[in-house]
């Protein structure tokens, strides 16, 4: 893959699973050496998203040097929050904040977009 920038549209859970084939062939497009952290963190920032919205979201994925940003815009404006017990499930943002670089969310006019940015691993 020779862009820097792509989108995956999740809408159901089902569409998950092709999501991160897509995104899986980007990253080694990029020559990125770690492509399982990214793929982990598109999983659990889209399935939150789906899972809280209950709607489609859309991921754009950027590949800045040595760096990956994966932004998934939804229509929620529900801060997320980190869980901090045992629940099931409750887990996802801190698989985010043990695997990015930084990560966090911003506010948009449709709702919000959470981001994280992960090292490449070139």
């Amino acid at each position: 893959m020779v862009d820097d920038r792509f989108e995956i549209r999740v809408t159901i859970a089902s569409t998950i699973a092709p999501g991160r084939a897509v995104l899986q062939n980007g990253l080694l497009g990029w020559g990125c050496s770690n492509p399982a952290d990214v793929i982990l963190v598109f999983s659990e920032l889209a399935t939150n998203a789906m899972i809280h919205t209950a709607a489609a979201s859309t991921t754009v994925v950027t590949h800045l040097p040595p760096n990956v940003r994966i932004a998934v815009h939804d229509s929620s404006h529900v801060v997320p929050q980190p869980l901090h017990d045992a629940r099931e499930g409750g887990f996802g943002l801190r698989i985010v904040d043990e695997l990015s670089d930084s990560w966090g969310w911003d506010e948009t006019a449709t709702g919000k977009v959470v981001w994280s940015v992960i090292p490449c691993g070139h």
